[in-house]
């Protein structure tokens, strides 16, 4: 009896190690991909704010969440703009205070062809996190198509000193490298308007996992009204030991997403906060 008790023990504290270690693991791996996409979005509030001033297009943040400084050096061809935002939510529901400041080649939207672009975050808060580091953009002009109204610019976006800092100060670091197709960059058809990424990026989550992040055509419609992936994938993987891979869909507008390991598949919701459902 006392060997069976002492049996019954070991398979317990075993049954207990092992569902504790699978919880850290989906902790963890919740963090790694709340973090890659909460990037993604701030990256894309830079570019939607930079497209904004150089159109007359107006979008779900064009309100007064934010004030905009403005500078304008002709003679080296540079523009400058400094957007505080306010600390409150923004027309798309999403609280955002801190500093964004983008300096731009004169004319990028015109013709974007060897033309850049950088993106400065300062204590940027986007929900409730905080990115800090700059993306300096190099944009070429895809002229393949004899359409030249089918001419798509691409960004090639390099991440430096970029952090992602959660409410309890722990941080996640991103470098690496994206690539951003805008297509329907000069119609005036909101429908025709995405952003299609790829990339290959690299990090440390906040427990020190090192891990990689690779999109495949993950493609964000103007349409749908806010910024987040309605199709592509996006593979995660940490310490080269374990993938995650992550479906945005068919390209619904709607946040939904499914995330698949080890052939077990989640199907999640981003809410407007930018947290995980």
């Amino acid at each position: 009896m006392k060997r069976i008790s002492i049996l019954l023990s070991l398979a317990f504290l075993f049954g207990l190690l092992t569902f504790t270690s699978c919880k850290k693991d989906k902790v963890t791996s919740d963090q790694t991909i709340e973090a890659v996409i909460s990037a993604d979005q701030a990256s894309n509030d830079g570019i939607q704010l930079a497209d904004n001033e150089a159109s007359a297009d107006k979008t779900t943040l064009a309100d007064r969440c934010y004030t905009v400084q403005r500078n304008i050096d002709f003679q080296n061809r540079i523009g400058t703009l400094i957007i505080n935002f306010n600390g409150q939510l923004c027309a798309d529901s999403v609280y955002r205070s801190g500093t964004i400041t983008i300096t731009w080649d004169l004319g990028w939207r015109i013709n974007p062809n060897g033309k850049s672009l950088t993106i400065t975050y300062e204590n940027f808060v986007r929900g409730d996190k905080t990115f800090n580091g700059t993306i300096s953009f190099s944009i070429t002009l895809d002229t393949s198509s004899t359409d030249s109204s089918l001419w798509v610019p691409v960004m090639i976006a390099h991440y430096q000193n970029f952090t992602v800092t959660f409410p309890d100060s722990t941080q996640f670091t991103i470098t690496g490298t994206r690539s951003i197709r805008h297509e329907g960059f000069f119609s005036l058809n909101i429908d025709d308007k995405a952003l299609v990424v790829n990339s290959n990026l690299q990090g440390t989550a906040r427990n020190g996992d090192t891990f990689t992040v690779v999109d495949d055509n993950v493609t964000s419609k103007f349409s749908c009204r806010f910024r987040f992936p309605v199709s592509g994938t996006k593979t995660i993987v940490i310490n080269d030991n374990k993938t995650y891979i992550i479906d945005f869909g068919d390209g619904t507008c709607d946040r939904i997403y499914t995330v698949t390991v080890n052939g077990n598949t989640e199907t999640r919701e981003w809410n407007a906060e930018g947290r995980v459902k």
